[in-house]
């Protein structure tokens, strides 16, 4: 029995099938597998040739890419640590000219400063090999890794670290939204951000092209003239501590430039 079939019925579920590809790997992906309520987070787990994409969906504010560069994610800016001796990467801002400070650079966040050497541990830990990453998104924690680790007990450890550290992680589960944090304009767009404010650029197109015309014409009669709003609204958000409604507002509003576009 095959490592990834054995996870499966280790935790109950199917793997499916697939053609995915991704700039961080050099073969496709024709398997996958997702365990859909492990300690409260979802993960995914793609097949690659010999390595094994690991996904945690969880929000975060920070990028990182440490081992190697995030190709598909333009997280390819090398940074000089003295205290480390694995390469980092930060988010490339010639590709992302409306992402945060902090975004661009982590290491100006007193959060991230307090919260690097417990991911130093972590990563020091898991002895990375040469092709394999820990990567820090908007939209995850992901882990390329040999097919021959032991995924299980990794992931446990990384659940560990993203439990440690609230300011860092916010879970993606299935509680309610709220609309607190919106200016009385933006409150009527809350329905549409669970299924709509997909943080994933891939996931995005895949969910725009499945979109009946109605629901596109809809999004745009209804988001397309806040757009400024919610420009201005997220311009004003101080970046700290993260709130899940916020970044999925930001990501409803890239669905929405697209389709703009698209039409």
């Amino acid at each position: 029995m095959d490592y990834l079939q054995k996870i499966a019925n280790q935790f109950g579920c199917t793997t499916k099938s697939q053609e995915a590809a991704s700039k961080n790997f050099n073969e496709k992906s024709f398997r996958a597998l997702i365990i859909d309520n492990y300690k409260s987070y979802q993960v995914h787990i793609d097949e690659y040739g010999l390595l094994f994409s690991v996904r945690i969906i969880v929000f975060s504010d920070f990028t990182l890419s440490v081992n190697n560069p995030d190709q598909a994610f333009a997280i390819d800016r090398p940074v000089n640590r003295t205290d480390t001796d694995y390469d980092l990467f930060l988010l490339n801002e010639k590709h992302f000219g409306t992402a945060s400070r902090f975004k661009y650079d982590p290491f100006l966040s007193e959060d991230f400063n307090r919260f690097w050497p417990s991911l130093q541990k972590y990563f020091h830990a898991l002895n990375l090999a040469d092709d394999e990453a820990i990567i820090i998104r908007e939209n995850g924690m992901f882990l390329t890794l040999q097919n021959k680790r032991d995924l299980v007990p990794i992931i446990n450890e990384t659940i560990n670290l993203i439990n440690e550290s609230e300011n860092i992680f916010v879970i993606k589960s299935k509680r309610l939204l709220s609309s607190a944090p919106f200016p009385d304009k933006l409150k009527p767009l809350l329905p549409f951000l669970k299924k709509w404010g997909v943080p994933d650029e891939h996931e995005r197109r895949l969910l725009i092209t499945n979109s009946r015309d109605w629901q596109k014409a809809r999004l745009i009669r209804n988001i397309a003239p806040l757009q400024n709003d919610i420009e201005t609204f997220l311009k004003s958000i101080k970046n700290g501590r993260i709130n899940a409604e916020v970044l999925l507002l930001r990501n409803l509003s890239k669905l929405v430039s697209e389709l703009k576009i698209e039409k």
